[in-house]
């Protein structure tokens, strides 16, 4: 698997994420309260250096900056006129 599960009680809910090189790849965040940024950061024990969201980082941070990034090779089905709106990125436990 490219993602792992883990609970949180201080959250209460799952942070979907992997750690490579002290850069943070947040796949992706459930629970009933969204946390804050610097709450999500308290539960590593070593430095993070930069962070990749695979989700739209908004809630979080506005600083964040979009980059395209194929990711998996995926294709987005659209039915109708598709906006162009920039790169944008599709949580992967939201897909099917």
């Amino acid at each position: 698997m490219f993602w792992s599960l883990h609970y949180s009680s201080a959250i209460d809910g799952l942070l979907s994420f992997k750690v490579e090189n002290q850069i943070l790849h947040l796949f992706d965040v459930v629970a009933k309260k969204l946390p804050s940024l610097e709450l999500i950061l308290d539960h590593f024990q070593t430095p993070i250096k930069g962070i990749y969201f695979y989700f739209s980082p908004d809630r979080f941070t506005q600083s964040a900056v979009s980059e395209p990034y194929l990711y998996d090779h995926g294709h987005l089905m659209v039915h109708g006129a598709m906006p162009t709106i920039g790169p944008f990125m599709i949580a992967p436990l939201s897909r099917c």
